[in-house]
């Protein structure tokens, strides 16, 4: 029984020093000479960049203590040629790197005690820079997946067992393969980013662009769109139908239906251009809010200056027409018979009607019946 036991705590422990920790990915990004990772084909014969970055997953983050790592490119395409490889991890004083292609490698050299080589963590980082030339379509293979004896990828990490991180069954590396495809239309002959196929200029590296089909690159031009507007006062320098934005909402006033964006369209705006003004009654070429006589008849639109008693400022009634507001009965009210006859319109005998008009008359009361004062 008790070797049962024993047995049973054997097998337990082996099968914990051989299990897997976690992943450990490999990322292969192709990118420019200014670093900008290339997403589609290249020209046959292009010299590629390739940036190699390494990382783990969620489940062992961060992976403290990587002391040895190697990559293996042998199984990549013949297609691709292996130009050079760089590392970017710095094993001074304490590590050992070898470039040297396809098996690549940097090893702590005191690997019990001395600092680790990198600490992973879910973001990758930059480890090795590879060059190749590609000649055609083909895949770059950083992990070798049928290595044979000392070959292929390989990862060492910490002191506590596993130690390996390796690409087999029993183990856990993902990634680090990429095809690379290789296309006539994607030749770039002035290096600029921009294919031959669909580059203007293309053994200009400083013009890839001309809007408006003149033969004079953008970066050159002075007005892209060639509207007659230069592009320093155009508020569209690549629309050659607007140029202008007066309410600056984006919409040109060609396309806008209401420029100065003052809620009147500028079909109904007699000031489509002034967010201020969209009413001129008088037709005087100046707005109703700026006007001090919006109707023109002589007569400033404050109240109290023209009849105007109503106090709206909606314009000014002409000299005869009553005042909204007035009275215009006969028994009350500003506007009285009297009133009129100040206006000076009413000849003498009607004059003299108008005193007698303004008379004020009192009722005959009865006489009452003398009262006995004795």
């Amino acid at each position: 029984m008790r070797i049962a036991t024993l047995l049973t705590l054997m097998i337990a422990v082996s099968s914990a020093m051989t299990a897997a920790r976690a992943d450990l990915i490999i990322t292969l990004q192709p990118v420019d000479a200014d670093g900008t990772p290339i997403a589609g084909a290249v020209a046959p014969g292009a010299e590629v960049i390739v940036d190699v970055l390494i990382s783990v997953d969620g489940d062992d983050n961060p992976l403290a203590d990587l002391r040895m790592f190697q990559f293996d490119f042998a199984g990549t395409s013949p297609s691709i040629e292996l130009d050079s490889f760089t590392w970017h991890v710095d094993p001074e004083g304490y590590g050992l790197a070898s470039s040297d292609l396809p098996v690549p490698s940097v090893i702590s050299l005191l690997f019990s005690s001395n600092p680790s080589l990198l600490t992973l963590t879910e973001e990758p980082v930059l480890v090795a820079t590879i060059v190749v030339t590609v000649n055609g379509t083909g895949v770059l293979d950083a992990i070798n997946p049928d290595p044979g004896p000392g070959k292929g990828a390989w990862f060492k990490a910490g002191f506590d067992l596993p130690l390996d991180f390796r690409l087999d069954p029993e183990n856990n590396l993902a990634g680090g393969t990429i095809e690379i495809v290789a296309d006539e239309g994607a030749a770039d002959s002035d290096g600029d980013g921009t294919p031959d196929a669909s580059d203007p200029f293309p053994t200009d590296p400083d013009e890839s662009v001309d809007s408006d089909g003149d033969g004079v690159g953008d970066n050159a031009d002075t007005d892209d769109d060639n509207d007659g507007v230069i592009d320093e006062e155009d508020d569209f320098p690549l629309d050659p139908n607007e140029s202008v934005d007066t309410d600056n909402d984006g919409i040109g006033d060609n396309a806008d239906t209401d420029d100065d964006g003052d809620g009147v369209i500028d079909e109904e705006d007699d000031f489509p251009l002034d967010p201020n003004e969209t009413v001129d009654t008088d037709g005087d070429g100046v707005g109703d809010n700026a006007d001090e006589d919006d109707d023109n008849d002589g007569l400033a639109d404050e109240p109290g200056l023209d009849g105007d008693t109503a106090g709206d400022q909606s314009g000014d009634p002409v000299v005869g027409d009553p005042a909204p507001g007035d009275d215009t009965s006969n028994n009350g009210g500003s506007r009285t018979t009297s009133g009129i006859c100040g206006a000076g319109l009413i000849s003498g005998f009607m004059m003299v009607l108008c005193g007698l008009s303004g008379l004020r008359f009192r009722r005959r009361l009865p006489r009452r019946a003398p009262t006995d004062q004795s």
